[in-house]
Formats: structure tokens, C-alpha cells, sequence
């Protein structure tokens, strides 16, 4: 990884843009997904009017010595430059939502959970009950890549979004498992469907077809994921484990 000072120099503005430095956590979860660009190795990304960047070692969203660079072109803010940013890359989510697939499986997410809601199976938004689920729902969604099939890379990417407080990713709760299981239950949050709502395009063919698919899944499989639901409101009537065990039995295992 390369040290402060090469990160700053490899940041160098072009000709006559604006350079704006600020702490990682001044910016709104939202508006992080410039950043989820940076390839591994690297310490900026160039976008069609500026740059965005890390300035420091220490690359995490919520650590107050954590510090980021943007560049801009003149008159441009931060903000401004930002949104123009996050309409590039929903312009290339609409051309193929899984080109990079921290992206779209924020779009993923979101279209699951609404579909989820849609079919009266939860008035909340629902988990997913473990990453194992996440390759399981883009098989039912047609949405495949080597990077959500390979478990260590998939890991690595929500390990990323829940660290751009995209994502609520934490132990399958007790109260289903009835133990401690290294399993990772996860949803997205408010600012992850907030940015989902930036990136998805209701006309993009993929991801209506997306959505056609995973609502016909749905209603294909209804009565064995409404069962489940129904029980996970009765726990106190269940068997510790019971409620887990049933969640890997569903295409999708889900949580509520």
C-alpha cells in the first residue's frame, strides 16, 4: 500500500482543478460510492470532471483520522461534482448493473427487498440470512459474477459497503440460531437505499427483468417463504435453531 505521501502525490490535480480535502466521515454514506471504484493497489479514481481519493493509510469511513481528497473542476463543488459522479455510474449500472459488483449488489439488494415488501411477505425490510444468500439471489435474479460465487470475494465486498455504512451486516441474532454462528446476517440500511435509488434506472432492462424474475420467484415459492415469516413472529413457540434451520432450507435464506 503506498504511504500518505505518494497517495497525495498520485492525487495531483490537473491543470486548474480544485483540490478539497476533508475527513472520510464528513461525507454522506450516499454519495461514497465514487470511492468503492479504487482498485485494490491504488489510492484515487478519475472520473469525466474530477477525482476522488484517499489521502491517508487508514481507509475507513466511520475513523476520524481517515481523510479524503476530491478534485474538481472550477466552480464545481464537492457536492455538485458528486452527483455528476454518481449519474456516470448509474449510466454504466444501466448498461450492465454488474460491472462492478459492489454497486450492483446494492441494486440487487434494494430490488429484493421492495419485491419481498411487494408481496406482503414482510412490512419491514427483510435480511438476508447469510452471505451465502447473496450468490442465491443473484442466481434467482440472473444477475451472476465470479466476484458474488467466490466467497472470499464477496465477503470482501460487503465487507466494503458495510464499511461505507452502506449495509447492516452483524451475527444471525440469538434469538434464531440459538448460539453464536459465524454467519453474517445482512440488509441494506436507509443510506444503501438511498444510493440504490441514485444508481437504478426504472427503465434499465436488466434490472426490470430483475425484478420480473425475483417477483415471479416469489410467487412461485410464496407459501414456503410466508410459512417461514410466520414463524419467525412466534420464536417464543419454536425450538432454538429451528427458525436458522428453516432459513436454509428456502432458494433464499431470509431473516426478519
Amino acid at each position: 500500500m503506498t504511504s500518505p505521501t505518494s497517495a497525495t502525490a498520485s492525487m495531483t490535480a490537473a491543470s486548474g482543478e480544485a483540490v478539497h480535502k476533508m475527513p472520510a466521515r464528513d461525507v454522506p454514506p450516499d454519495q461514497r460510492a465514487p470511492w468503492l471504484m479504487i482498485e485494490p493497489g491504488r489510492t484515487y479514481q478519475r472520473f469525466s470532471n474530477g477525482t476522488v481519493g484517499w489521502l491517508t493509510l487508514t481507509r475507513r469511513w466511520a475513523f476520524s483520522d481517515s481523510e479524503v481528497t476530491v478534485t474538481t473542476t472550477p466552480g464545481t463543488s464537492v457536492t455538485e461534482f458528486l452527483d455528476s459522479a454518481l449519474d456516470d455510474l448509474a449510466d454504466a449500472c444501466r448498461t450492465d448493473p454488474m460491472a462492478n459488483p459492489a454497486l450492483g449488489t446494492v441494486i440487487l439488494l434494494a430490488i429484493w427487498d421492495n419485491e419481498f415488501r411487494e408481496a406482503g411477505l414482510l412490512d419491514g425490510n427483510v435480511y438476508l440470512a447469510s452471505h451465502a444468500s447473496i450468490p442465491a439471489l443473484a442466481k434467482v435474479a440472473a444477475w451472476t459474477t465470479p466476484t458474488l460465487d467466490d466467497p472470499r470475494t464477496c465477503e470482501q465486498l460487503l465487507h466494503d459497503l458495510t464499511d461505507a455504512e452502506l449495509l447492516y451486516q452483524f451475527p444471525v441474532a440469538a434469538k434464531f440460531c440459538g448460539r453464536y454462528r459465524t454467519e453474517r446476517q445482512l440488509r441494506l440500511n436507509g443510506y444503501g437505499r438511498l444510493l440504490a435509488q441514485r444508481l437504478e434506472r426504472s427503465n434499465a432492462p436488466a434490472q426490470a427483468a430483475a425484478r420480473t424474475r425475483i417477483s415471479a420467484h416469489l410467487n412461485a415459492h410464496r407459501d414456503q417463504y410466508a410459512r417461514h415469516m410466520h414463524m419467525l413472529t412466534r420464536l417464543d413457540r419454536t425450538p432454538p435453531g429451528i427458525a436458522w434451520e428453516n432459513s436454509q432450507c428456502l432458494p433464499v435464506g431470509v431473516l426478519s
